[in-house]
């Protein structure tokens, strides 16, 4: 089935993030639609599928024209993953994190639910408070 993980609108454009749950995996897919004046969605615009399993949460925040970031957190691996998106071309490691010290780096690791917070890891601390 599909499960809903997030709504988000930015710069005229709505973005739902949902699971698909085919067989054993959790697959996460993101569509995007154009506003209508009235503020309803208009034609789907694009779909895309993210290497995110089980997503639990979803932002979009735009950072010029023609240009997102992307936040999804992954519900099994307990991780922020940041992407930056453009129409046509889609979704890519954010640039912050594809050129970091590792291959994960994409990944930043949430702490468990209950941790003490982390004065060096602001945002992991907030998205765990949110999905506490």
């Amino acid at each position: 089935g599909r499960h809903l993980t997030g709504v988000a609108f930015s710069g005229g454009f709505l973005f739902a993030s949902y699971r698909w749950e085919e067989a054993d995996e959790a697959a996460s897919r993101v569509v995007i639609c154009r506003t209508l004046a009235n503020g309803l969605p208009g034609e789907l615009e694009e779909q895309y599928g993210v290497d995110v399993a089980n997503a639990e949460g979803f932002a979009v925040r735009r950072t010029s024209d023609g240009a997102w970031e992307a936040f999804l957190v992954g519900g099994c691996r307990r991780a922020l993953f940041a992407y930056a998106f453009r129409p046509v071309t889609g979704f890519e490691l954010h640039g912050a994190c594809a050129h970091g010290p590792t291959p994960e780096a994409a990944e930043l690791r949430l702490p468990s639910r209950g941790a003490a917070p982390n004065s060096q890891a602001l945002a992991p601390v907030f998205l765990s408070l949110l999905l506490a």
